[in-house]
């Protein structure tokens, strides 16, 4: 009960006064589950569960064991993972010049530091408390503080007021200005102007001289109130000090660390040396400093700077993280900081350089959270997550220091203080391995996917800063399957009677619950067409919940029956009628781009001087005027009207004739005696020969709807899938369709395939196997797509089931254990199906600007015990299978 609680015993005045005061008695509670929960202390939790309650830890562990607190918020992040909030050991944040004299212990970085400021770039890093210097250019230029980011109450965000004393050794703090003390009063002879006085030594001896002095002098302190600026020093000294308070020393070379380290065991120091450079000498005494520091803070290379040290510095400094690993084996704390405060938006790219001095990514994680935590004096608080301390963590797209790691979300005492906003979401699905479709495999690869397409595939991808991480450990990644003859997509069956120029793609109802089933085995793109009839449109489309299609038509399927008298004489008038409308429409098109061509080089011809182009508009207005009402031009037609009469476009000559597509021709002059259309003589010498007519647009054909799929299928943009089981079936087919039009062909049902390969007689044809995979002859069993793999004989795979497609890749999968090679059923079920359809399709193999369509297995696939997990279309996740949870 809080002590404004108390006072409802006094009364409704009291009662009100209570209410306004106590905090609210309702627990705000969150439950966070994420793939995996770092929480600062050693290894991760998989499967992990954060509780936080009223801003503060509750408890953390795995999901399984884990209680959650009944009405929790729950927040799935799925594959994300959690770190605590990033700790910083030193940071200029405080803003605060460095102060005039060299010995300023009572200068504090607190009152430097801007509460309200924006941070947005730190906390976009996930940095939720840091250090704060009070400067770096004096010798002892005052006290640091630790405060927390992403509040703007200083009392709740302020950790520590006085965190440690500085004493910087370093070359650049030993040379301060002289001082000028003006004297007080008027100047006379007895009181004259002083010259300026030099400071403490500008040596590196003598300023540690004058160290030991005052810092004896400021053990020795029992005086009372400070008088001068000398008993000022001391006492801010001696307070610091006698207050358990720690000495935070600067030490680059081996002379200043070594000086560190003797003023430390002197003064009976609690001592944090920061920034060592030159730690070689002393790697054999690491186990005497555990007990003489209470840590080592490092200081990491900027990020993505280019720099040219002198071969002498390189030699001198090495590397920051050249040591690190002797450090934390001899039990003593390091932590991390960064170059520049500009850097901390980069704070954990900064801190996983130092893995390469061989820390495992637990200990690199502590250096900037719990053992950070631990220097600073504010490890009650901040830096790891368990039960009781603050709730300051951060959300990353993977693992922490992995190359696709970024922060997500950061929050502080509970409540997110930044979130990483994106109009434009990318996805990197990670696997153990990766099946291209094509035969290409690649190990511990990775594949990037924005929007429906994919944009990356390999080891190690280029993906924008912020991209969502979906890793399957243990699991392969490959295309999604192909199947080249179904019946779902409409929700029923597909009558047999279907007209050429139907467009299925329009009737697709994206609600047929089959589709969703099939995609549970793996199949993300189908073809469908009537169940019957000789002939059909067949359209391909994707398994996505929009059933977005890819061609219509995608292919026009024949059928030749046992009556192959009667079948083949009608697909051949069939074909020869849409050759015929395909050839007319090839004509037609020839002809428009040759009178395209004339117009443009008409329009670079010099222009007609003004006296001809005003008779030509008064002989325009004439006929206009005295002429029929002229009908609207067809789509594509040329606008140019015949003249009546008059000078030909040379002045003279005879007009010409139009040929059928526009061509020119000499119109046939009338015989003597014939009158003309006026009831002249023709032949007269006073009638004016007729102008030379326009140059006017062919004439565009007449479109046939049901006639339109054979200008695809003879221009080569689509197949012509045959059906033909028989011998003698599939010789006709290959005459008709390969031998004598020289058409794309598909040939399905081939059975006899198996037992006569040579059949094809080198035609170029490619064949789609199933759904029977398996065929006996004569008692002999005959595994047909193995036959074809072995003749090399390209082909793909059909159902021609609604919900049974799912169960196409097993069928497959049977194959294979009778034979088929997996890469063969693989390339079949996926790329070799989709070049069935298209020479260059968008679907059927992962590869950089395809179609975003994948499916998870649990291990290779066509393997006994494999599974699908997971299966993308067009870039959405449309299956996951549950967990065991």
């Amino acid at each position: 009960m809080c002590a404004a609680s108390r006072l409802l015993r006094h009364g409704v005045i009291a009662a009100f006064i209570a209410l306004s005061l106590c905090p609210a008695e309702a627990s705000e509670t969150h439950a966070y589950y994420a793939r995996r929960v770092w929480t600062g202390q050693g290894s991760a939790i998989d499967d992990a569960v954060l509780i936080v309650v009223n801003g503060k830890v509750s408890a953390v562990g795995p999901r399984a064991t884990t209680q959650v607190p009944e009405g929790a918020t729950r927040h799935e992040l799925d594959d994300q993972v959690i770190i605590p909030g990033l700790v910083v050991a030193q940071t200029s944040l405080a803003g605060n010049d460095d102060v005039e004299r060299t010995l300023s212990p009572q200068n504090t970085a607190l009152d430097g530091f801007d509460f309200y400021a924006d941070r947005h770039e730190a906390l976009a890093g996930g940095v939720t408390t840091v250090q704060i210097s009070p400067g770096s250019s004096r010798l002892m230029p005052g006290v640091g503080a630790v405060v927390k980011l992403g509040t703007d109450d200083p009392g709740r965000g302020t950790l520590r007021r006085r965190e440690g004393l500085r004493i910087v050794l370093e070359s650049d703090a030993l040379s301060p200005p002289t001082i000028y003390e003006p004297p007080v009063g008027a100047v006379s002879v007895d009181r004259p102007l002083e010259q300026t006085r030099p400071q403490l030594s500008p040596s590196l001896g003598g300023a540690v001289a004058g160290l030991r002095a005052v810092l004896g002098a400021a053990r020795r302190n029992t005086a009372g109130a400070p008088t001068d600026e000398a008993d000022l020093v001391m006492a801010a000294i001696s307070s610091h000090l006698s207050n358990g308070g720690s000495v935070r020393i600067t030490a680059s070379t081996a002379a200043e660390i070594r000086l560190a380290l003797d003023l430390a065991k002197e003064f009976d120091l609690r001592a944090v040396l920061v920034d060592p450079s030159d730690l070689t000498p002393f790697t054999s005494r690491f186990g005497e400093w555990k007990s003489r520091l209470q840590g080592v803070v490092l200081e990491g290379r900027r990020p993505g700077r280019i720099t040219n040290p002198s071969p002498e510095q390189i030699e001198e400094r090495g590397e920051p993280w050249d040591e690190v690993k002797a450090l934390v084996d001899a039990g003593i704390r390091v932590a991390i900081h960064a170059a520049s405060d500009q850097d901390l938006e980069d704070f954990l790219f900064v801190a996983g350089q130092f893995r390469q001095g061989d820390l495992t990514v637990g200990q690199t994680l502590s250096a900037i959270t719990s053992a950070s935590a631990e220097i600073l004096g504010v490890a009650d608080r901040v830096g790891s997550l368990k039960k009781g301390l603050d709730a300051d963590f951060v959300v990353l797209s993977a693992d922490p220091f992995s190359l696709q790691s970024h922060v997500l979300s950061t929050y502080v005492d509970g409540r997110r203080v930044f979130h990483r906003e994106t109009t434009d979401p990318t996805t990197i699905v990670q696997a153990d391995a990766i099946y291209t479709g094509d035969g290409e495999v690649l190990g511990d690869a990775s594949v990037v996917v924005r929007g429906h397409t994919i944009r990356g595939v390999g080891e190690r991808v280029s993906a924008p800063r912020g991209a969502r991480v979906k890793r399957f450990p243990g699991a392969v990644i490959v295309p999604g399957f192909v199947d080249l003859g179904s019946g779902l997509g409409i929700g029923g069956t597909l009558g047999d009677d279907i007209a050429l120029e139907t467009r299925l793609g329009e009737q697709l109802d994206a609600t047929d619950p089959a589709i969703e089933v099939a995609r549970q085995g793996g199949v993300t793109t189908v073809l469908l067409g009537s169940s019957g009839g000789a002939t059909t449109p067949l359209v391909a489309f994707k398994l996505g919940d929009d059933t977005r299609v890819v061609s219509d038509p995608a292919a026009i399927r024949f059928r030749l029956s046992d009556n192959l008298r009667q079948d083949v004489p009608n697909l051949e008038r069939t074909l020869e009628r849409g050759k015929a409308y395909h050839e007319q429409w090839l004509a037609y098109e020839t002809a428009l781009a040759e009178w395209e061509a004339r117009q443009k080089e008409a329009k670079t011809e010099p222009e007609a001087s003004t006296e001809e182009q005003s008779s030509e508009a008064e002989t325009e207005a004439d006929s206009e005027a005295g002429g029929e009402e002229q009908p609207a031009p067809e789509e594509g037609r040329g606008r140019g009207r015949r003249p009546r009469g008059g000078d030909t476009e040379n002045g003279e000559g005879p007009p010409q004739r139009r040929g059928r597509f526009g061509g020119r021709g000499q119109e046939p002059a009338p015989e003597e005696g014939e009158q003309d259309e006026d009831g002249e003589e023709a032949g007269s010498e006073q009638e004016p020969q007729e102008e030379e007519a326009k140059d006017e647009a062919p004439r565009k054909p007449q479109t046939n709807a049901g006639l339109e799929p054979y200008r695809l299928l003879f221009s080569g943009k689509i197949p012509a899938f045959v059906e033909a089981n028989r011998s003698d079936a599939i010789e006709a087919a290959l005459e008709l369709f390969r031998g004598k039009h020289q058409l794309r062909t598909v040939l399905i049902g081939v059975e006899d395939l198996a037992r006569f390969p040579d059949l094809l007689n080198g035609h170029e044809v490619t064949v789609i196997a199933g759904p029977s995979m398996m065929v006996t002859k004569d008692r002999e069993r005959l595994n047909v797509p193995q036959h074809l793999a072995n003749e090399g004989i390209p082909f793909g795979f059909q159902s021609r089931a609604t919900t049974g497609v799912r169960d196409l890749p097993s069928a497959v999968q049977y194959a294979v254990s009778q034979g088929l090679g997996p890469a063969d059923a693989l390339r079949g079920l996926s790329a070799g199906g989709a070049r069935l359809v298209s020479d260059s399709p968008s679907f059927g193999s992962i590869a950089v600007g395809r179609d975003a369509d994948l499916v998870v297995l649990s291990g290779p696939p066509f393997e006994l015990g494999t599974k699908v997990l997971a299966v993308m279309v067009d870039g959405q996740w449309v299956y996951e299978k549950e967990s065991d949870r």
